[in-house]
């Protein structure tokens, strides 16, 4: 029967039995005190039972029995939640109260019939137990030694224990909840310390209205104070800040205070006279009025970071240095002749000149004009080889990016490496754009690149048949594409992928380093370019990727041909 209760009578519940069920800190204990009230109201007329529900198993399990002579669940132990179930199990899958007046005559009880009769249970209460949400908590279960035909007449007291019951069960979810809750947090804290402390970061909280900052331990060794000589103001921080870089972080915080940028950036401090790197991270906070009210955040010490790169910084161009030193001797033979030759050309134009004014007292203006021309004119590309030289070995990493016509670059280029080629009979192609590109680079370093792609075709064909090198230029939606291509077969798949690693090389011991095409790699995406190898090509082709920075004119044409042979 699960509907309304007709009573004859409604019993309330005394307060000093509220008072110790709410104030006793044990669930089990609050839910004894009730079994203990149910055994006193019931006169031995019938006994009440709390089955707990198990979420996990779907089914009410004993939870206090303080007062049931037979303990009718010790076979029991577990109750379905389910409609079929004659008493606990259906109330609780109905949530609803369950009145059964006569167990006997009940079809849902006839499987259990021998064990009611056995233990004298011929009518029962169900009254489910629900959290304020209608969550099933469990049942609060009432066996009466006869049968009836109402409502007992305890029903409403019995109701209000199920609600109290509710409230003690719903109360200490909630406070294990909490306590769950507190240890996950402190377990969660207590990771988080170990990290920070590992890192060796230093937590830090900036109070922007009264100008207190606090520290934890990691902080004040991080920067060199001990709690004794910290005021505990943001002054603490402001006078370690290195004098070379206060302005700088000054602007950052006030940047950050105005919403313009994070708070993420490096910094020196000076740590007892000693000159340390610093990294922060930082939010800042505001108040329900939007107002900047605390700047929290942490700091580590990258100082060993730091000089770390800068020591790689220094060893990368000692490297780069002595790549271009590898590339100036491997054209060095070429190179002396290239300015031996013009030098016998001008000694041999002054003897000429210096003849004809010995013996002939009136010399021909005009044709001594045509020596000096041409000795002028050889003097001139003398130059030009020297300048290229210079520009090529001077360190241009600081330089910064200019604004240049790509062929004067290849035109130096091809200058230094002319005489070389020409002298082992390596054909020279050069297929390009009728145009004038200009590149935003440092003009020195696409040399280097250039010329290390050169001497390496060379290296490789220079005594093959019929040796020669293709340079191809195109431009494609503002990229210049350079491909250099040579006659060798090209390079085996096998190796393709290692030929950029730095310090690997085809060469015979002594004649590379390995560094060339690395070094190159790192220079063309420097100037956010890319240099790859084109697997695909039966010979060694190597495509260079540059941002053109503009395309002149049609009218301004190279004065080249757009294919020659050397």
């Amino acid at each position: 029967m699960i509907g309304s209760v007709s009573t004859k009578a409604s019993t309330s519940l005394p307060l000093d039995i509220l008072q110790k069920v709410l104030s006793h800190p044990s669930q089990m204990a609050s839910l004894g005190i009730l079994s203990e009230y149910v055994s006193e109201v019931s006169g031995g007329n019938f006994w009440g039972i709390i089955l707990l529900y198990d979420g996990d198993k779907k089914c009410l399990v004993p939870g206090s029995m303080p007062n049931i002579p037979a303990r009718p669940l010790e076979k029991h132990n577990e109750v379905p939640v389910a409609a079929d179930h004659p008493i606990s199990g259906r109330a609780a899958y109905f949530k609803e109260t369950l009145f059964i007046p006569d167990t006997m005559n009940e079809p849902y009880c006839d499987r259990y019939r021998d064990l009611l009769q056995e233990l004298k249970i011929f009518s029962s209460l169900s009254i489910p137990i629900l959290s304020s949400d209608r969550d099933l908590l469990g049942v609060f279960s009432f066996y009466f030694s006869h049968a009836a035909t109402d409502w007992p007449e305890q029903t409403p007291l019995l109701k209000a224990l199920a609600g109290l019951a509710g409230v003690i069960l719903e109360r200490r979810s909630l406070e294990a909840q909490r306590q769950d809750n507190i240890e996950k947090l402190r377990a969660s804290q207590e990771r988080l310390n170990l990290a920070l402390r590992s890192q060796k970061m230093g937590v830090w909280d900036a109070d922007l209205i009264t100008g207190k900052m606090l520290w934890d331990d990691t902080m004040f060794e991080i920067f060199g104070k001990s709690r004794e000589e910290a005021s505990g103001t943001l002054k603490d921080w402001e006078e370690a800040i290195h004098p070379g870089d206060h302005e700088y972080v000054m602007q950052i915080v006030d940047a950050v205070l105005h919403g313009q940028t994070n708070y993420n950036h490096e910094y020196r401090i000076i740590r007892r006279g000693e000159v340390r790197h610093i990294a922060a991270v930082g939010i800042l906070l505001h108040d329900e009025t939007g107002k900047a009210i605390r700047l929290t955040g942490l700091n580590w010490d990258i100082t060993d970071k730091v000089l770390a790169s800068q020591k790689i910084e220094q060893e990368r161009a000692k490297s780069v240095a002595a790549a271009k030193m590898a590339v100036l001797g491997e054209m060095a033979s070429g190179v002396a002749h290239e300015i031996n030759n013009p030098l016998t050309i001008i000694l041999n134009r002054a003897n000429q000149l210096k003849d004809r004014i010995l013996k002939q007292p009136e010399i021909d203006r005009s044709l001594a004009r045509q020596e000096v021309e041409k000795i002028e004119a050889t003097v001139e590309r003398i130059a030009k080889i020297i300048r290229g030289l210079r520009a090529f070995s001077r360190n241009s990493d600081s330089d910064p990016m200019i604004s240049c016509d790509w062929n004067s670059i290849l035109d130096e280029c091809l200058e230094l490496c002319h005489e070389r080629l020409k002298k082992f009979g390596v054909a020279l192609h050069l297929k390009g754009l009728p145009y004038q590109v200009a590149l935003r680079c440092r003009p020195s370093q696409i040399s280097q690149v250039l010329l290390n792609l050169l001497n390496n075709s060379f290296d490789a064909i220079s005594s093959s048949p019929h040796p020669w090198i293709e340079i191809k230029v195109t431009q494609d939606h503002g990229v210049l594409r350079i491909r250099i291509t040579d006659s060798g077969p090209g390079i085996p798949k096998t190796i393709s992928q290692k030929v950029m690693q730095p310090f690997f090389t085809t060469k015979e011991v002594g004649k590379g380093t390995g560094l060339g095409l690395s070094i190159s790699k790192g220079i063309i995406e420097d100037h956010n370019g890319h240099l790859s190898l084109d697997t695909e090509n039966p010979h060694t082709s190597f495509v260079i990727e540059l941002p053109a920075e503009e395309i002149t004119s049609p009218t301004q044409r190279s004065t080249r041909p757009l294919e020659y042979r050397l």
